[in-house]
């Protein structure tokens, strides 16, 4: 953080004047922050969880769109190989206490706007979405961008995009969001191929 002319450091360390809640001890959590009322009651080590002082957050997008116009051809065997890393990712960010949010282009059954953000609170939740998944996208890349700028407040988020394929206009958008101070990694096949 800046003051004036002068750089201070802050930590992420958690503050315990916001309590977040109960969940099973982990190795490696302080003993300081184990509940020993609720380890009574459950019958397991539980420890309290705070929120940390600085929120760290992250927004997965997966954009199944591979051509121009966006719902004139699909690529399943890339969605399929997208969905994998997204999981694992998913599971990477939760361990590290990333809050992490998913959106995605492609048509998901029994949800009414896929495109719209979802805040994934368990690390099952990424599963039962993208079991859910189909190749087939609902809207472009620059229109799921424009919802998520309205819905989400991105500018405090890292953005990993899954995507194979981009227009001249989204390379656009991207490049313009990314001079807006926004973090977005972009993870093509070839990345998903050779890690």
């Amino acid at each position: 953080m800046l003051h004036g002319d002068y750089r201070s450091n802050r930590l992420l360390v958690p503050d315990e004047t916001w309590f977040r809640g109960i969940r099973p001890y982990a190795y490696g959590d302080p003993v300081k922050y184990i509940d020993w009322r609720a380890t009574a009651h459950l019958g397991h080590l539980a420890v309290r969880e705070f929120f940390s002082t600085i929120e760290r957050q992250a927004l997965i997008i997966l954009n199944a769109q591979v051509c121009e116009p966006y719902w004139l051809r699909t690529d399943k065997r890339s969605f399929e190989s997208f969905v994998k890393e997204i999981v694992a990712l998913t599971n990477f960010l939760q361990s590290l206490r990333f809050d992490v949010w998913f959106s995605t282009n492609s048509a998901v059954l029994g949800r009414k706007h896929p495109h719209y953000p979802v805040k994934l609170r368990q690390t099952g939740d990424i599963r039962s979405i993208l079991a859910h998944a189909q190749p087939f996208v609902t809207c472009s890349l620059e229109a799921l961008f424009e919802t998520l700028l309205r819905l989400v407040d991105v500018q405090t988020k890292h953005i990993f995009l899954f995507s194979e394929w981009e227009s001249d206009k989204q390379k656009s958008l991207i490049e313009q969001l990314t001079r807006k101070g926004l973090r977005i990694e972009i993870i093509d096949q070839k990345e998903v191929q050779n890690p």
